[in-house]
């Protein structure tokens, strides 16, 4: 696999480890790099999973489209950071580039059991994991439009993402969720009330089932 370890050591992913502990690592663990072209969609190498990426070189949009199809480019990535590929949300290239995959199940093989690099790199992973997740919360419900439709919407649709269903609980009521989304809890009632009549999700208390674009009413 064509790696440069000296870049690869700098990766938040392989932190306090040495060029021969991330060298075995990678191919004990039979890690993944690929290249892409400009303007390519960046896929996880296994279907509805969640991935770790390390982007080489390069520079990539992330791209967030809700179940409704309202479309927001809500970060980029350059060359030397990590990410969390995840589903529900495109990475697109915008010149050629190349990422290092490590997919969750390779910590379940037998292959990192006893090995000294295993907790740091372990350590370093679930630790990056936590605060991509917040990250990526927090800038998408920053970028939205400020109305209080576009607000729900997105906490909605970032809700499914997270539950990976349509159909989930959120951990607030409603005077809970208008402080979270810092609107007014009247604005936030009459809002909701609208989606549903219009289709385009069914509520009760917390409770929320999202109806896709294609099943809303014509």
């Amino acid at each position: 696999m064509d790696i440069d370890y000296n870049q690869v050591k700098n990766l938040i992913f392989f932190e306090e480890m040495s060029i021969s502990e991330i060298e075995a690592a990678i191919l004990s663990l039979d890690i993944k790099s690929k290249k892409y072209r400009k303007n390519s969609d960046i896929l996880p190498y296994k279907d509805n999973s969640y991935e770790f990426g390390a982007l080489l070189y390069g520079s990539l949009d992330i791209i967030y489209t809700d179940i409704w199809n309202n479309s927001i480019k809500i970060d980029s990535i350059e060359t030397g950071k990590c990410f969390l590929l995840t589903p529900g949300i495109n990475y697109i290239s915008r010149c050629p580039s190349q990422i290092l995959y490590l997919y969750p199940d390779i910590f379940s093989s037998k292959k990192i059991s006893n090995r000294y690099w295993t907790i740091r790199l372990l350590s370093n992973i679930l630790k990056f994991s936590v605060d991509e997740q917040y990250r990526l919360s927090k800038i998408l419900l920053n970028r939205i439009s400020p109305s209080v439709r576009r607000q729900i919407m997105t906490y909605l649709s970032i809700m499914s993402l997270e539950n990976q269903s349509i159909e989930f609980d959120i951990p607030f009521d409603r005077a809970g969720l208008a402080t979270y989304l810092g609107i007014d809890r009247t604005s936030l009632c009459k809002e909701l009330s609208k989606l549903q009549q219009e289709g385009y999700l069914t509520t009760h208390k917390n409770h929320f089932l999202l109806h896709k674009k294609s099943d809303l009413p014509r």
